[in-house]
């Protein structure tokens, strides 16, 4: 019975680890997603204040 309970234990360990890498790379999916919206956010102030131009493909 113990060695039951020893790899219950295991395998929840493992579930938390995984779901820890998930949240993880999720966590830096939303960073870079927010990094992304301050650069755009700045090429907008940036136009609008006529500091630089906007390009043929921007």
């Amino acid at each position: 019975m113990d060695q039951a309970v020893g790899d219950h234990e295991d395998a929840l360990a493992d579930e938390d680890e995984r779901a820890a890498v998930v949240g993880g790379e999720q966590l830096e999916l939303a960073r870079i997603n927010l990094v992304e919206s301050v650069m755009h956010a700045e090429v907008a102030v940036l136009r609008a204040s006529g500091r630089i131009e906007a390009t043929e493909g921007g």
